[in-house]
């Protein structure tokens, strides 16, 4: 896993696979850069975006009425 962003010192963003992912762990940051590998054993948690969210909110948005769309 490459760093592609840090956060803080507990979490980082990658990319695996064309798709963004949020890494975090304990310290998984501390002293890395951009470009950098990450002890994969730090790792406790990942958060990946869903495609169809997107489209659960547009469907949302056109239930409401037009008077009450800004």
């Amino acid at each position: 896993m490459i760093i592609k962003r840090i956060l803080t010192n507990n979490a980082v963003v990658i990319e695996e696979n064309n798709k963004e992912k949020i890494v975090c762990g304990k310290g998984i940051a501390f002293n890395k850069r951009r470009g950098m590998e990450i002890d994969e054993s730090l790792v406790t948690q990942i958060f990946t975006l869903e495609e169809d969210n997107g489209l659960r909110y547009e469907t949302l948005v056109k239930d409401v009425p037009m008077e009450y769309q800004t």
